[in-house]
């Protein structure tokens, strides 16, 4: 990797809500009155406004943490979040490491209040200050092991700037769409009738863009270019529209990024892809019992830990000690639910991801070089 790519500046943008905040939950909630009905249909195992997606348990203070630790070589992080109690540390926000950006600073107030992540990523790139490449991540994915920049982007002598997009082919989700609808009891969520409605659009629009041309990212931290964005939203705004518009997450809205990364793969043909089984090169649901373990070890680059929402005593000891054992660069603890907040501050305290381990990381990063990670 040249040099000159740890001295580009890459920011670092998470999405969070406080959903126990009174002033989101009585507006969400007002909001969600005025929908005709949000009973998933019988081939959606999810509707638009499901508490889950709502609670947390903390992850956000986490997940900033490791990208200070394990991340050191990123710029700033931004939090967009429109509830007001901070969720990281008053020293970094003092700092300048990391900025709370409300969402009104960069989307248009005609899509406000908004209860979607389909409409907030599709606006990401208008955050003011936000460097040309930047990473994405919502606030529940972690980072348990150092990652070098060129896991993510990489220069040419001339300085060029080439993405590895960690991705799988979109049209997956899009199966998986059209078997709900074709066996009775077959059901799949909104993430994959989104990903299959930007499929289809892309296989129509003026670019008509092949099978294995239609990418959906890995459930892991993502990589953007901003002026990409820029031109997608001149291409594809009004497309775009109909779902910026609904402020809740619907079986007919696009996935934003898949159309992205689609068109980031198309306009920027020296990118490099990195094709991934269904998104994920290893999962874990201690409440159906499905663990996938690829290439014989956990020190995969991708972790998905993915809690269902009924309980998981029975196994929750088994799933801890695995998040605790993780090493994985990029992980994601899905769904975690509140019962089960302690133990999770347990193991990511072990993991060195406390607020007080990390400030003595952020006075220091500036001045550590390529060996550090």
């Amino acid at each position: 990797m040249d040099s000159t790519s740890w001295n580009i500046p890459v920011d670092m943008v998470f999405t969070y809500v406080d959903g126990d905040d009174p002033v989101y939950l009585e507006t969400r909630s007002r909001y969600r009155s005025e929908l005709p009905d949000t009973t998933p249909s019988k081939n959606i195992s999810d509707s638009g406004d499901v508490d889950i997606r709502f609670r947390n348990v903390g992850e956000i203070t986490f997940s900033v943490n490791s990208v200070l630790k394990y991340l050191p070589w990123i710029r700033t992080i931004f939090i967009v979040t429109e509830t007001p109690r901070l969720p990281v540390s008053l020293h970094l926000l003092h700092s300048g490491r990391v900025r709370i950006v409300d969402p009104v600073e960069f989307i248009p107030s005609r899509y406000l209040p908004t209860f979607s992540s389909n409409v907030i990523e599709s606006f990401l790139h208008r955050i003011d200050g936000l460097s040309e490449i930047f990473l994405y991540n919502n606030d529940d994915y972690m980072h348990f092991a150092p990652i070098r920049p060129d896991f993510f982007y990489s220069t040419d002598e001339d300085g060029a700037i080439s993405l590895e997009l960690h991705a799988y082919p979109a049209v997956y989700r899009w199966i998986m769409t059209k078997l709900s609808h074709i066996f009775r009891g077959y059901r799949t969520n909104l993430h994959s009738f989104g990903i299959a409605n930007s499929y289809a659009c892309l296989r129509r629009c003026t670019h008509r863009l092949s099978v294995h041309n239609i990418l959906a990212p890995v459930h892991a931290t993502k990589i953007w270019r901003k002026s990409t964005a820029l031109q997608v939203e001149e291409e594809f705004g009004s497309i775009l529209e109909e779902t910026r518009r609904r402020r809740f997450r619907d079986a007919r809205d696009l996935s934003y990024y898949t159309i992205l990364y689609s068109m980031e793969r198309k306009w920027n043909p020296h990118d490099r892809l990195h094709l991934h089984l269904f998104g994920n090169l290893s999962a874990w649901n201690p409440h159906h019992r499905i663990y996938l373990r690829f290439w014989g070890n956990f020190s995969a680059p991708h972790a998905m830990f993915d809690f269902p929402i009924t309980s998981v005593s029975e196994n929750g000891e088994l799933f801890w000690k695995e998040v605790d054992d993780c090493q994985a660069q990029l992980a994601c603890l899905n769904n975690i639910p509140p019962s089960e907040r302690r133990r999770f501050e347990d193991v990511m305290m072990k993991k060195g991801l406390s607020n007080s381990a990390q400030e003595s990381v952020s006075k220091t990063f500036r001045g550590r070089g390529l060996d550090h990670v």
